[in-house]
């Protein structure tokens, strides 16, 4: 069983590993679909999970693209950083 608290020794150590690996794998798959979704703009096609940003304007929607772009790189880096 997990522990939430660090200070019970082994079970928080793993409960920080876990914590870490799974904001690295989640700012991994933002950052990946964020640049997909430019990528397929730009052919003129998009991602499933990035169709409802259409409906705000090109702007809106650029904003929103570049944003998961940057905060899944930060969400991975940190998890990195603290390996």
């Amino acid at each position: 069983m997990l522990c939430h608290s660090p200070c019970h020794g082994e079970h928080g150590v793993r409960w920080t590993e876990l914590k870490i690996k799974i904001m690295k794998r989640i700012g991994s798959f933002l950052a990946i679909a964020g640049l997909a979704s430019v990528i397929f703009n730009l052919l003129g096609r998009e991602l499933m999970i990035f169709a409802w940003i259409g409906t705000w304007g090109p702007t809106v929607a650029w904003a929103i693209r570049i944003g998961a772009i940057v905060l899944g790189a930060i969400m991975f880096f940190m998890g990195k950083s603290r390996e």
